[in-house]
């Protein structure tokens, strides 16, 4: 039993390791993270973070969607695509500790739940944007009026040119307090010209949502 049992989790640990090997990373670990931090300064996020989490995930939920499609290629050869984006970085950043409430869990995108000075971003392997959520403070105080939000510098962190792009209703709901929301439509060039649909949510002119909503996303 112990040795069909080492098998088996030989296998799988084998299984990952292959596939992560395959991972077209041009960028390591420690410089995707980097690359994390200096978008949310950007975006305007210049406090220093108490504490951050990292992590590489893969999205078998985007991965079902292409697997659909009877001649849909194998995970393996998804993941060596240059361009693809099935495997993402994660990266949380927080005014407090961040603890999962999931006894030994990993830090998600919704574990912990995110409160108050949470930024949370999705970086594809070359560094892109293609997700943001930040929790406004609990409290604002501010009385000067809010400045223009710059869409175009959320487009720029995810290497897209927001003059290719044409505005459209916003019809996504962001997941945070916001007090302007905006959308647009266009193709994605580093992906073969996939539709995509952009959407995105300020508050008091600094960025709090941003998704790349694909047609292989639930």
């Amino acid at each position: 039993a112990a040795v069909l049992i080492g098998i088996r989790i030989t296998a799988f640990a084998s299984d990952r390791v292959w596939l992560a090997n395959r991972l077209p990373m041009e960028k390591s670990f420690e410089v995707l993270k980097a690359d994390a931090r200096e978008i949310i300064e950007e975006l305007g996020y210049a406090e220093p973070p108490k504490d951050v989490a990292a992590s590489i995930q893969l999205d078998m939920v985007a991965y079902t969607r292409i697997a659909q499609n009877h001649d849909a290629p194998s995970l393996a050869e998804v993941i060596e695509q240059p361009n693809q984006a099935l495997v993402t970085m994660l990266y949380r950043q927080d005014t407090a500790s961040i603890v999962p409430m999931q006894l030994g869990g990993k830090v998600t995108l919704f574990d912990p739940t995110p409160g108050p000075g949470d930024v949370t971003l999705r970086l594809d392997l070359n560094g892109k944007l293609n997700y943001l959520r930040a929790m406004p403070p609990r409290v604002d105080r501010s009385e000067e009026a809010a400045p223009a939000t710059d869409w175009a510098k959320l487009f720029e962190v995810a290497g897209l040119d927001i003059a290719e792009f044409e505005p459209t209703a916003p019809t996504v709901q962001p997941l945070t307090f916001a007090d302007e929301r905006a959308a647009w439509t266009g193709v994605l060039p580093h992906r073969d010209d996939l539709p995509v649909r952009v959407v995105a949510a300020a508050l008091r002119g600094r960025p709090v949502f941003f998704e790349t909503v694909t047609p292989y996303d639930p």
